[in-house]
């Protein structure tokens, strides 16, 4: 009996020491797998703080394209000898890429089926009377002398010009017929879409809009959509899916589209109530694109400082529609410096970055004005001389 029971307390005894050996193990477990992912993230804390300190160095840019076509940027001309002032959120220039991507724009070559197409057009557009020739030789007129419209549509590009003529206008479009910023902007989008003419990212841009009526032949902006016998919408695009981050894509005026239509409402037929359209749209070859070097931004500020690559100088008050006279200006104030793309009127081979300046100036007769300036952000090396 005695014998029996050393035996169950030697076997109690084993078992206590087993459980207590096996919590010791789970326990020792627990605590080196706790040291280990204490090491495992601090070693990959140490190490993205190694990469953040010593980056391993970007690939130079490809320039694939090899040296590329000075862009033709606006420079309208201003008065006097302004002083010019950087007036930003930090009051210095902005710390901006090293590099940007350059896109390859698409060539749109003459077509056997161009005078058809034109024909096709003009007829969705309303005009059904015959054409006429440009001097030129490159586009087909046409003109419906009954509505004082006028069409003319480039028998290479499809790129056309739709007019109303402004007296017509003046007469026979009531005041309250412009239409508010969204039914404009869905208006214009009807007609570009019925037309299949919502391509090259304007399908996605942005727009703005603008209420106007015609005084003594000329266009004016109107008060208030009561008083507007027209809205005029500009579509405008931006860069995506090619660079990283979005970027404007900027015509010569940075207030009027390439694309734009004025709509007004109560005209019959219906296409009528399209007074005036401008077409043009160079679509984008994304899989063609190269990375090129950026010159200092610094350097373009010397450039505008100079009074070159002005863009816009509008006066509050005043229409981009009109006809730009050169004003007396005393101080201008950059208050914004970005990166944009150039989207020129005439073709182009490469879509090509650009550094953008706006502020306000002020003229010698105490207004003020909007004012935007373009510079070329390719590192002038590779700018074909």
């Amino acid at each position: 009996m005695r014998e029996i029971t050393q035996l169950c307390y030697t076997k109690d005894v084993a078992l206590h020491q087993t459980a207590i050996a096996i919590r010791r193990t789970i326990a020792l477990s627990i605590i080196g797998m706790i040291v280990f992912t204490v090491v495992l993230t601090s070693f990959d804390s140490i190490k993205r703080w190694w990469q953040q300190l010593h980056p391993s160095p970007e690939p130079p840019p490809t320039t694939g394209f090899g040296k590329l076509p000075a862009l033709h940027l606006p420079t309208l001309t201003i008065k006097g000898n302004p002083a010019y002032s950087l007036e930003t959120a930090t009051g210095e220039l902005p710390s901006l890429p090293d590099r940007a991507k350059v896109i390859a724009v698409k060539e749109i070559t003459p077509s056997l089926l161009g005078e058809q197409r034109a024909n096709d057009l003009a007829k969705s557009l309303g005009f059904a009377g015959e054409s006429n020739l440009s001097g030129d030789k490159r586009s087909l007129i046409f003109r419906d002398t009954g509505d004082k419209r006028t069409l003319t549509i480039n028998l290479t590009t499809q790129f056309f010009s739709l007019s109303t003529d402004l007296d017509h206008i003046e007469r026979t479009v009531p005041k309250g017929s412009a239409l508010n910023s969204a039914g404009a902007v869905q208006k214009a989008q009807g007609f570009l879409k019925r037309n299949g003419l919502q391509k090259g990212g304007y399908d996605i841009g942005t727009q703005t809009t603008q209420i106007h009526q015609v005084t003594n032949g000329i266009v004016e902006d109107a008060p208030s959509v009561s008083e507007g016998q027209f809205t005029r919408v500009d579509f405008f695009r931006t860069l995506t899916n090619a660079s990283t981050g979005s970027f404007s894509i900027l015509p010569a005026n940075p207030k009027i589209g390439l694309v734009q239509v004025w709509v007004t409402s109560g005209l019959d037929p219906d296409i009528n109530n399209i007074l005036a359209a401008s077409y043009i749209v160079w679509e984008l070859d994304k899989e063609k694109a190269e990375t090129y070097p950026l010159r200092s931004v610094a350097s373009a500020w010397e450039e505008v400082k100079e009074g070159k690559g002005i863009a816009e100088v509008l006066v509050e008050g005043s229409s981009p529609l009109d006809t730009y006279v050169p004003l007396n200006v005393v101080a201008v104030s950059v208050r914004e410096v970005r990166l944009a793309y150039f989207d020129d009127s005439s073709y182009q081979e490469y879509l090509q970055p650009i550094y953008v300046f706006s502020g306000s100036a002020t003229t010698a007769g105490g207004k003020e004005a909007d004012f935007t300036a373009y510079r070329p952000a390719i590192s002038t090396e590779w700018i074909q001389e």
